[in-house]
């Protein structure tokens, strides 16, 4: 059994098994493979899954096995090893060249009273990857020398008599760099130091490589491979990828959402299909696609599935990363179009229409419109028809049609964009027959005391919507329909109660249309006047219950008695507009108010009438 060995050198908290064998094999003046068999055990069992290896260097050593134990990188399987309890994949480390920190290298040798070559110890943290700066002297890592020659792998005893003679090279060469977030991250962890980051919770092999595919993503530009990255390039894509992930779901969420907004796709193949993840997470799908068994990513594949989910227009049954999706979300135009086999430009009109589309930031064939208002847009657009074919439907004429409408008997509703933007529901006609013939009596052709609706309008001075509002109102007590006609043309009423109902709730007062006939004005005219000769009282119509201008008959009479029209005047006198107007005007009478083309009023004491 070896003794201890009376030439030894410390164990350090941040060097690895095989560094310190390396260092107390030049203690001893051997190289580290030499001196490792002479000791009963070979130098490559270190990093093996046998302890006996590290149970001898502990004996030999004087070191504690645990410490020994806990600072070797064991090799589980071929891809992945075990360092600090963290676990490592291959391409985590460095394996073509040792990389290390002139300044810290000086340091070791003015702090220890061993020789310069045992003193230089190589920290653990350098053999990662993504580390390339010095955290303590923040200065570039340097490479020291290759840890393959041939087919022949080096340990640090081959490498640290060239670095302490490369030592006043090495320092003037030093490049002052400044470690990045990611990188003080990884050395953190890897000692076990507290880091609060949402990296966290991934191994760190899934940690590192995570931030490197999301900073790849970050930038456009890169088209290599991470393999094919220098380190520079390595260096800035891992800080970048590490200031997106380090906040969690939300800042992933954030980015991802940014990749979708931004995607451009070729002009000559939009609308052609949809646009799915996998084209808008680029890189960050295929490599978590690629590694969609390994748990290790299951977190970070977890926050980018259910922000594919709930933004992209995906279908019953689809999954991403191994969560299903149920039911549709989200509709784009081409999942909208091949659904209702609509064309994705009429789809785009009804989105539009309904205040689903266009979308600050977003491109129309890459926004997306929630799916159950999408789908009930898309529905109504279905069911509805056009003004003209509303006519045909329940039988009337246009100007009824536009009648009904005006008075908001009938709703229409904007569906799409263009020349028949507006339509009508047949649900909404549907339920306004059914109103207006509920508890109607069915009459034969030519029953005596019976009128159409038009022809009842005409009869009593009034309107087709007046009437229709009467008849939903329920204020005629006897409502007919014609069993040879359909529609609205098949109505009739009796003109005589119309009229009472009319005359019960307008006594007094005098709409503008009737104002104009008594006064032989036209209605513009009359709602010129008011304000200035005439007085209006705002009222709610007793039948459509909207807001009308009505007239006092008194004031009319004052008007009358007060002023009179050029047009009545001229009628008047047997004389035409012109010659008349001309007339007065040489005799220097002047109208008291004209409004071109509209009126033209005088004072009839001017006239001497």
């Amino acid at each position: 059994m070896p003794a201890k060995l009376t030439l030894r050198v410390p164990l350090m908290p941040d060097e690895l098994a095989t560094d310190y064998c390396s260092r107390l094999a030049l203690r001893n003046f051997r190289s580290a493979s030499a001196f490792a068999l002479d000791m009963g055990f070979h130098f490559s069992d270190i990093t093996s899954k046998s302890d006996t290896a590290i149970a001898k260097l502990a004996e030999i050593s004087g070191e504690p096995f645990p410490l020994l134990d806990e600072n070797r990188l064991r090799w589980m399987t071929i891809d992945r090893g075990r360092l600090k309890g963290q676990v490592m994949a291959r391409q985590t480390l460095r394996h073509k060249h040792y990389f290390g920190c002139p300044a810290c290298f000086k340091q070791d040798i003015e702090t220890s009273a061993l020789p310069p070559t045992a003193a230089v110890r190589h920290r653990m943290h350098w053999m990662l990857a993504s580390v390339q700066t010095c955290e303590k002297h923040h200065i570039a890592l340097q490479k020291l020398g290759n840890r393959i020659v041939g087919n022949i792998k080096r340990n640090w005893s081959e490498i640290a008599d060239t670095t302490v003679r490369n030592l006043p090279a090495l320092a003037e060469a030093a490049v002052p760099m400044s470690p990045t977030d990611f990188e003080v991250y990884l050395i953190k962890r890897l000692y076990e130091a507290p880091t609060e980051s949402w990296l966290d919770r991934l191994e760190f092999f899934a940690a590192e490589h995570t931030a490197r595919v999301f900073g790849v993503a970050a930038n456009p530009d890169i088209k290599a491979s991470l393999d094919e990255l220098s380190d520079h390039e390595l260096r800035e894509v891992g800080q970048a990828g590490f200031e997106i992930v380090n906040g969690g779901a939300d800042s992933i969420s954030r980015f991802l959402l940014d990749l979708q907004r931004n995607y451009r796709r070729d002009a000559t193949k939009r609308r052609a299909r949809d646009v799915t993840p996998a084209m808008v997470y680029g890189r960050i799908y295929a490599s978590l696609k690629r590694l969609e068994k390994n748990l290790a990513y299951r977190p970070v594949q977890l926050i980018v599935a259910e922000h594919a989910l709930a933004n992209f227009p995906l279908g019953p049954g689809d999954n991403v990363f191994g969560v299903r999706l149920e039911e549709r979300r989200l509709h784009s135009l081409s999942t909208a179009a091949r659904q209702f086999s609509m064309g994705p430009s009429r789809i785009l009109k009804i989105f539009t229409a309904g205040g689903l589309l266009p979308l600050p930031g977003w491109d129309d064939d890459v926004a997306v419109v929630d799916a159950t208002e999408a789908e009930r847009l898309i529905g109504l657009q279905m069911e509805s028809i056009t003004q003209v074919e509303a006519q045909s439907h329940l039988n009337v004429s246009a100007n009824v049609m536009n009648s009904l409408i005006d008075c908001n008997l009938i709703a229409r509703h904007k569906q799409s964009t263009g020349l028949h933007a507006h339509r009508f529901l047949v649900s909404e006609l549907d339920t306004l027959l059914a109103t207006v013939l509920s508890g109607a009596h069915p009459v034969a052709t030519g029953t005596d005391g019976v009128l159409s609706l038009g022809r009842a309008a005409q009869t009593v001075q009034s309107s087709v919507h007046a009437i229709t509002a009467m008849i939903i109102d329920r204020r005629l007590k006897w409502v007919g329909y014609r069993t040879d006609l359909r529609g609205f043309a098949s109505i009739v009423v009796d003109p005589t109660e119309v009229a009472s109902v009319l005359q019960q709730s307008h006594t007094l007062k005098l709409s503008t249309t009737a104002t104009a006939s008594r006064l032989s004005l036209s209605p513009s005219a009359v709602r010129h006047l008011v304000g200035k000769l005439l007085v209006a009282t705002p009222m709610k119509h007793p039948v459509t219950h909207q807001i009308r201008l009505f007239f006092d008959e008194t004031d009319l009479d004052r008007f009358d008695a007060e002023y009179v029209s050029l047009s009545n005047l001229s009628r008047l006198m047997n004389r035409h507009v012109r010659s008349l107007k001309m007339e007065l005007a040489k005799r220097s009478i002047l109208p008291v108010l004209e409004e071109s083309r509209v009126m033209t009023i005088y004072r009839r004491a001017d006239l001497d009438l």
